[in-house]
């Protein structure tokens, strides 16, 4: 195995392991935000700066989520799958 592919593999396993630790959390700083719903720390700093997303500024410095917050995010554009759309005929 290359130098190269070994380190992608080892990032996403920090990634995946961020992700386990910050699932039992109610608040997340920015990095286990990203890493909580599966982005980048940018992507996500993209969204608060484009007020997508709730946050929360305590003290007016470091940008924090609530883990209620990022899961009504993730679930708020829901799509049904063809056989839900299907049933509704």
């Amino acid at each position: 195995m290359d130098e190269e592919k070994m380190k992608k593999e080892f990032d996403q396993l920090k990634k995946m392991i961020g992700a386990l630790q910050a699932a039992s959390k109610k608040y997340f700083s920015i990095e286990e935000g990203a890493a909580y719903i599966g982005v980048s720390k940018s992507t996500l700093y993209k969204h608060t700066a484009g007020g997508q997303i709730p946050f929360y500024k305590p003290g007016g410095k470091l940008i924090t989520f609530s883990k209620d917050d990022l899961d009504k995010w993730l679930l708020k554009t829901r799509i049904p799958s063809n056989e839900e759309l299907r049933a509704s005929i």
